[in-house]
């Protein structure tokens, strides 16, 4: 994310565990957890949230971003933790371009935008060729 306009100041690290220990490597601040949950097929082991909770940024997965669930879920730590003492964009930035064209759409609108942001997926196809071990 840092090529498409996240500062040099925050970045994504793995959480190798709940334990108090393993919690100390996280660096801080740390303003957003992702995690990785294996899909639940029947509706009584799903997690019943809360849809009272409101957020500033959301948009959902369709079918064209299927494989994209965790770039989905960097898009929502990086946009629900704007502010001046979090995270500031770097201006003209792919990132905060693609955010000032949607921020006034829904959650669908949102996602059939970025399925037809071209800058956006030269970027990541860029960075994801690299691998992660490169």
């Amino acid at each position: 994310m840092a090529t498409m306009g996240l500062p040099p100041t925050w970045a994504f690290s793995e959480l190798y565990g709940f334990e108090e220990e393993l919690l100390g490597f996280i660096p801080t601040p740390c303003v957003a957890v992702i995690l990785n949950a294996e899909y639940q097929q029947r509706r009584a082991d799903r997690p019943q949230g809360s849809q009272e909770t409101q957020m500033p940024y959301y948009m959902k997965q369709t079918s064209e971003l299927d494989n994209a669930c965790g770039v989905i879920a960097c898009l929502h730590s990086i946009y629900n933790n704007l502010s001046d003492d979090k995270i500031t964009l770097l201006p003209d930035s792919v990132l905060a371009t693609f955010l000032q064209s949607v921020k006034d759409a829904g959650a669908a609108d949102r996602a059939t935008a970025l399925e037809n942001y071209n800058q956006f997926k030269e970027q990541y196809r860029s960075v994801a060729s690299q691998g992660q071990s490169s």
